[in-house]
């Protein structure tokens, strides 16, 4: 099983914040706006990748903009992971 972790950020102001920044995943990723992963990628650490977002007038979607590097996660974290999402996604949940 392979993990994978997002964190989006919308403004610069976003990234600074102490909110998020959590990556425990076997690749990690930032996800924001093409100009945002431009003007911060440097400020970035080499293991964590950068998916942006663009617009065209024809085309939109998300891109690789700088890879993540693979590491190692012990299964226990795969499973506490996976624990820990499924709980927030039954705890949203609307049964009717």
């Amino acid at each position: 099983m392979m993990v994978t972790c997002f964190e989006a950020k919308i403004t610069y102001q976003d990234f600074k914040s102490k909110n998020g920044h959590n990556f425990h995943g076997n690749e990690n990723y930032y996800c924001m706006p093409t100009a945002l992963a431009a003007r911060i990628a440097g400020e970035i650490p080499d293991h964590i990748g950068i998916l942006a977002y663009f617009e065209g007038e024809r085309q939109y979607g998300l891109r690789q903009f700088k890879p993540a590097m693979w590491r190692e996660v012990s299964d226990q974290t795969k499973v506490l992971l996976l624990y820990n999402a499924m709980k927030k996604w039954c705890d949203g949940a609307v049964f009717v």
